[in-house]
């Protein structure tokens, strides 16, 4: 909703004159000033809630050159609901999620915080913004404002991979920046792992032993996979404790080799999902932990063997 003034200054010396134009970024034409005198001048509001790319065509009426001064001014453009947010200081603080209908007003910044557990991957993906209307690129800070990584493409995203290998948990701060001083919106997703990652699929699966698991995470879309190795006979539990409220986690149990007929599970609306089956055969069985319908959340995992050597 915000609004474009632009105005040109010029000699009409010599019969020159000059017309000026606004064309939307189809190339239709918006609006236009084609007077007499040595001002032309022309305001265009958008009347949309997402930023417009606008062109201005200056265009000489006669065969005469001309010079001329030009002035562009903007007014009533918003930010998004994180502001105040220009500053690390002021950082708005998020947890993994997509936000959206983020805004970079001209010759601004905008600052996120992001807490990365010890040896957690984290994963920003700045997306959804049209790089022909406004050049946006981010950076990644640590607290005492040392870079920790960048993403300065020429596409619609940009993207940063970091994983924190300090001695605990730490806080990092994405800037997001307009190259030049330019504006856009865009998608932001941030998103923080578990420290067992990458453990997507079958193959990446991680070898467990009996034991309690803490501060584990699903993403949305993102499942988590275990292997254990249970002798013939053996008695394997798998409880998985978490709060429901803040996302629905299941829990499935495989054969090796056969990822899709599932030989036991928990699946229920309640903070803790558990089982126990009993080994058929010796081999690895494979854990599969993941959220319903895409949720996401935190979680403890332990597992109990007994009845094996």
């Amino acid at each position: 909703n915000g609004t474009l003034d632009a105005q040109i200054d010029f000699s009409i010396a010599q019969n020159a004159d000059l017309d000026l134009e606004f064309y939307d970024s189809a190339n239709f034409l918006i609006s236009d000033s084609s007077g007499i005198g040595a001002q032309e001048s022309l305001s265009y509001q958008n009347p949309n809630a997402s930023f417009e790319m606008v062109y201005i065509r200056i265009l000489g009426y006669t065969a005469v050159d001309v010079a001329y001064t030009l002035n562009l001014s903007q007014s009533g453009c918003t930010d998004d609901r994180t502001e105040e947010n220009d500053t690390l200081q002021t950082a708005e603080i998020l947890s993994t999620n997509v936000y959206t209908n983020l805004s970079l007003i001209a010759d601004t910044e905008d600052w996120y915080g992001i807490d990365v557990c010890r040896n957690c991957p984290l994963n920003v993906l700045m997306r959804n913004f049209i790089h022909d209307h406004g050049d946006l690129d981010i950076v990644l800070f640590d607290e005492n404002l040392n870079e920790l990584g960048s993403s300065a493409g020429v596409t619609d995203t940009e993207e940063i991979n970091y994983r924190n290998q300090t001695a605990g948990v730490q806080r990092v701060y994405v800037q997001v920046i307009g190259v030049f001083g330019d504006q856009n919106h865009y998608d932001l997703r941030m998103r923080v792992d578990d420290r067992i990652e990458e453990n997507d699929d079958p193959t990446g699966a991680e070898l467990l032993t009996p034991n309690i698991y803490g501060n584990l995470m699903i993403i949305s879309g993102d499942d988590d996979w275990y292997k254990v190795q249970v002798c013939n006979g053996g008695v394997l539990t798998v409880t998985t404790s978490f709060t429901n409220a803040n996302g629905d986690i299941d829990v499935h149990l495989y054969a090796a080799g056969n990822y899709t007929n599932r030989v036991a599970g928990a699946v229920s609306t309640a903070d803790v999902e558990t089982f126990t089956y009993t080994a058929t055969s010796a081999g690895l069985y494979y854990i599969k932990v993941f959220g319903f319908n895409g949720a996401q959340n935190s979680y403890d995992m332990t597992i109990r063997l007994t009845g094996c050597p």
